[in-house]
């Protein structure tokens, strides 16, 4: 299920009794992409997070280092609820993979998944 806009009022509305922001910021941030915002303080679910790797891993049989390079995604998609794709060329990742060579031309195909993973962010209260 997800948040009616009576939900997004009563957040609006305890984030800003709470003083850890202004009416102005959250306003900011809803115009900007509330669900980013929202999915930055929670995270993303973990099976959510798994299931949107699931084609991309799907017949394939993945060496050591590719296995925990997708965990790290993961992890850090559980955490931090979206990632830009540029990460992949960050510590830690690139401390595994300083080459970005690791999935050969499949690469493509991680970037596509995470961004989707933000756009689903960016869309899921606009609906609301």
């Amino acid at each position: 299920m997800g948040l009616t806009r009576e939900d997004l009022a009563t957040l609006d509305r305890l984030l800003v009794e709470a003083k850890l922001g202004t009416e102005e910021n959250y306003s900011t941030a809803r115009q900007e992409g509330l669900g980013l915002f929202i999915t930055s303080l929670v995270g993303l679910d973990r099976q959510a997070a798994m299931k949107a790797f699931e084609g991309f891993l799907r017949g394939r049989d993945l060496n050591s280092n590719q296995q925990v390079f997708i965990a790290m995604i993961i992890e850090e998609l559980t955490r931090t609820g979206i990632m830009e794709p540029s990460r992949l060329f960050e510590s830690p990742y690139c401390d595994i993979d300083p080459t970005a060579s690791l999935f050969g031309p499949n690469a493509s195909e991680l970037t596509q998944i995470i961004e989707h993973l933000r756009m689903k962010a960016t869309t899921i209260l606009a609906e609301v």
